[in-house]
């Protein structure tokens, strides 16, 4: 992306030149008097436009905003990796411990019952383990939708 207009420097710049000692803040030339707040007025001299921002001020289309985003993960990446590693992993953990309780308690109530209750307590707990293991998929579901809008 190319800019075909020439840059001019402002004409105050531009007039006193680039080669004057007031241009460089020379250290030679008295100070200015004091003003009545206690200091200093700036020294006149160029300053560059400020560099634009992530959002600009337009009207906003999904690309830009899409953009925007990546560009902000690419800037300052660490707390944001840090922050998904952090809610998967208690995601995950919580999974884990759930599944492996749930399962614990009904397959010992399976091994503890006895004549023709065996195979309803045994499918009672097949589905308990299962229902315990969806419960840690919608846990899964609600936190990556939760790390994708951040």
């Amino acid at each position: 992306m190319t800019d075909n207009s020439r840059w001019q420097p402002p004409a105050e710049v531009a007039a006193s030149g680039p080669s004057t000692p007031a241009a460089f803040g020379d250290p030679t030339l008295p100070p200015p008097p004091p003003s009545s707040g206690g200091h200093q007025p700036p020294t006149p001299g160029w300053t560059p436009p400020p560099k634009p921002g992530l959002i600009p001020l337009r009207p906003l289309t999904l690309g830009v905003m899409l953009g925007a985003s990546f560009q902000v993960l690419r800037r300052n990446p660490r707390p944001i990796f840090g922050f998904a590693l952090l809610v998967t992993g208690s995601v995950y953990f919580l999974t884990i411990v759930l599944v492996g309780l749930v399962a614990f308690a009904a397959f010992s109530r399976v091994a503890s019952a006895t004549g023709s209750d065996v195979g309803a307590v045994s499918a009672g707990a097949v589905a308990l383990v299962v229902l315990a293991g969806l419960i840690g998929v919608a846990l899964t579901i609600v936190a990556s939708a939760v790390l994708q809008g951040v």
